[in-house]
């Protein structure tokens, strides 16, 4: 059993890999799926193989947010609270 990982978390993996594994058979799929807390997934779902690629993309820096904040605004998206 890994530690700290809850019922829930477990039930959810085992889903989730028999999903993955359904769809792989297929061989016509892509997935994405992204996280904030890798560290948090069941090393089941993160180990060599399971996936051909890992792409880690880091929180944008003062810049990049900058630059998006001024594309939505070009965009004149508002978001009412």
């Amino acid at each position: 059993e890994t530690p700290g990982i809850s019922m829930e978390s477990r039930m959810l993996t085992t889903a989730m890999l028999t999903a993955i594994n359904d769809l792989r058979r297929k061989k016509q799929s892509v997935f994405f799926i992204a996280t904030n807390r890798l560290r948090a997934f069941d090393s089941a779902i993160t180990r060599p193989g399971r996936f051909d690629m890992q792409l880690f993309v880091g929180t944008p820096n003062l810049n990049s947010r900058v630059i998006q904040f001024e594309k939505q605004l070009a965009k004149g998206v508002v978001i009412d609270d």
